[in-house]
Order: structure tokens, then C-alpha cells, then sequence
């Protein structure tokens, strides 16, 4: 592949975008992290549900600045801004599973099984440290916090419905939408 002499302008103009962002998607990278697992939530709102949606949307910007494969949609941002669209008209079933998909996909039941032959077999060998099994108890921790993060954020696109919504009925989600959000439905969002 031969470069052009708009590709250095080209790499300056991405690492410029990227400066830009780089707070943000600090921000929103560690909010996902939170969400996945890493942080107990003692509720989820409609605003969290909304900042997840956005931060997924921010992390796949940042993929897409950095030439990461578009076939690579581990974020599914572009998906978040449609769901965000679809919630705000009133119709939230593809919002609740998609929060589903994305926060229920850890296998607690493997999970502690590992951990539980671990701990048995390091027993039946006769170790003096039995806890063989320790790398086992973080990922466990985390998965107990992702399924009450996903129960609780599985709650909000319901009360969204209930909750807030404006005088024609549908739910009004842009009172707690990201900065950026609107201007990225309109198909500014690259």
C-alpha cells in the first residue's frame, strides 16, 4: 500500500479527534467497565441507562477513529443510537433486550462450578494453601455485580415509560441524554 500525501494529514486529523474525545472515553470506557461488573449499582435509572448506551457509543467512536475493523462491533454503537431513538418514540422492548444480551452473558453457574473443583482438588492433594481456587473469586465477584447490574438495568426502560413521559405520551428521554447524542442521530456521528 502506497501512502498519499494526505495520509500524514489524514493521521493528524484522527489523532487530533482522538485528543478531543480521549476524556470522554475515558469516562465513558470506565462507566462500561462499571456496568459489566466492576461496581455494584444500587439502582439503575433511566439516565444510567441512557449514559450505558452512550458510553458504548463513544467506545465504538473511539474503534472507529483508530481504524479498529467496522466488522468488529464489539460496542454496537451505532445499534445504541437507534435503540436511543426507538426508546424515545415509545417503544423499549428492543432497549430491555438488548441490555439483557449485553449485561446477562456471564456464566456464574460455570463460573462457580471451576471454582468449586478447584477448591476440591487442591483439598484431595493436600495442599497447605487450599485456596487454589482464588483466581476463581474476583471474575465470581464480578458476575454477581453484572446480573444485579443487569436486573436493575433490565427495571429501567419500564419506569422510563411510566415515568417520563412528556405531554404526548412517549417517553422523554432527551431530559437525560448525553451532550452529543442529537447531533449523532441526525447521522453526524463519525
Amino acid at each position: 500500500m502506497h501512502a498519499t500525501p494526505t495520509t500524514p494529514i489524514l493521521i493528524e486529523q484522527k489523532l487530533g479527534a482522538f485528543e478531543q474525545l480521549q476524556p470522554e472515553f475515558e469516562e465513558c470506557f470506565r462507566y462500561v467497565q462499571d456496568v459489566h461488573g466492576q461496581k455494584r449499582f444500587p439502582t439503575i435509572s433511566v439516565a444510567d441507562s441512557v449514559h450505558y448506551l452512550h458510553a458504548l457509543w463513544i467506545c465504538e467512536c473511539k474503534d472507529r477513529l483508530l481504524s479498529i475493523y467496522k466488522n468488529i462491533e464489539r460496542y454496537e454503537g451505532r445499534y445504541c443510537l437507534e435503540l436511543l431513538r426507538l426508546w424515545q418514540e415509545g417503544d423499549n422492548t428492543d432497549v430491555v433486550a438488548f441490555l439483557h444480551r449485553k449485561l446477562d452473558m456471564l456464566p456464574f453457574a460455570d463460573i462457580t462450578r471451576q471454582y468449586h473443583e478447584a477448591v476440591q482438588r487442591a483439598q484431595s492433594r493436600h495442599e497447605p494453601d487450599a485456596c487454589t481456587g482464588c483466581h476463581f473469586r474476583t471474575p465470581r465477584g464480578s458476575t454477581c455485580e453484572g446480573g444485579a447490574n443487569c436486573m436493575r438495568a433490565l427495571r429501567a426502560p419500564t419506569a422510563a415509560n411510566r415515568a417520563t413521559t412528556g405531554r404526548d405520551g412517549k417517553p422523554s428521554l432527551f431530559l437525560c441524554t448525553p451532550p452529543g447524542i442529537g447531533k449523532a442521530q441526525h447521522g453526524r456521528d463519525e
